[in-house]
């Protein structure tokens, strides 16, 4: 039967940095054995010491690699990430990794409002003077009002871009928005700070999802008779797809995973968390795409009529 190491360095020794256990959130400073006296997981002081996130030891790894690393680490959920809310983090690394995710995504978008000016989609979005003044009697002036406001600003192109890099820096942030640092120790905060920058990782899965539809598409317009021989392109699509909700749906479930970590460790928590990130990103996008649009679209026809 295992007992006491007498060469485990103590925890004690640090009296002034918070320090909870993995497993159970239980205050581990002043221990003096090699396992919590709350729940008996085995600790081990120098690894709760050590952060094992990839991306924090970016100037040694790479930062490209570190990056990929901790994106695949955070996806997967590695062993070696769950004891990391009770080691020192850099809330600053974390929010870096997060502008990274973000600029991936930010690309993605843009590539996608690029693709739809390109085929003048846009123009689908205007309201027509033959839709708002229909024989049937038309569309209410209040509706009006409401909605063409709203298509004058979402058709501004420049205004468009803005709109797609913004939806991309929200939906990286939230992430981090919902996992509550208030009554939480300094240093304590400090490491879920970092751990709400990390949980943005599996968002980056979004890229090769828009690489997989793009090469279908490529393959449809060079090899059109001979995709149609076979099941390539519907096989690329479907992998894509695939690859784009996990990413989106690993994003949902880290999220309420770790807010339940860094609190109460409940399932009820973890759910509540996910549901926060999800009202929270139906809301921005409704902001972002809605309500900015709207405003917008009405100082462009005020400073249209003005002229």
């Amino acid at each position: 039967m295992d007992g006491p190491r007498n060469d485990v360095p103590s925890l004690a020794t640090a009296p002034s940095r918070t320090v909870l256990c993995p497993a159970c959130g239980y205050d581990l400073r002043g221990m003096t054995a090699d396992r919590c006296s709350e729940c008996g997981l085995v600790i081990d002081p120098e690894v709760l010491r050590r952060s094992a996130v990839p991306w924090a030891h970016r100037k040694s790894v790479g930062r490209v690699r570190a990056f990929l690393k901790t994106v695949w680490m955070v996806t997967g959920d590695g062993k070696a990430l769950r004891q990391e809310a009770a080691k020192e983090q850099s809330a600053r690394d974390g929010a870096w990794f997060r502008r990274w995710v973000a600029a991936v995504l930010a690309a993605c978008c843009l590539f996608i409002a690029g693709a739809m000016v390109e085929k003048d989609a846009l123009k689908d979005m205007v309201v027509q003077p033959h839709f708002v003044y229909s024989a049937t009697g038309g569309m209410p002036g209040w509706q009006q009002d409401l909605v063409v406001p709203w298509s004058a600003g979402l058709v501004i192109r420049p205004a468009f871009f803005v709109y797609a890099v913004l939806v991309a820096f929200y939906v990286s942030r939230a992430p981090g928005l919902v996992l509550h640092t208030r009554g939480m120790a300094p240093d304590y905060a400090e490491a879920v700070r970092a751990i709400g920058g990390y949980v943005s990782a599996p968002l980056f899965w979004i890229l090769p999802c828009l690489v997989g539809y793009v090469a279908a598409f490529w393959l449809m317009q060079s090899y059109d008779a001979m995709v149609r021989r076979t099941p390539l392109v519907p096989i690329v699509i479907c992998l894509a797809f695939l690859v784009g909700v996990a990413g989106v749906v690993a994003t949902v479930y880290r999220t309420g995973q770790w807010r339940a970590r860094t609190t109460d460790h409940s399932f009820l928590t973890g759910l509540l968390g996910a549901g926060e990130l999800l009202a929270r990103w139906v809301a921005g996008g409704a902001v972002i795409l809605g309500v900015v649009p709207w405003c917008v679209g009405f100082v462009w026809i005020v400073i249209d009529s003005l002229r």
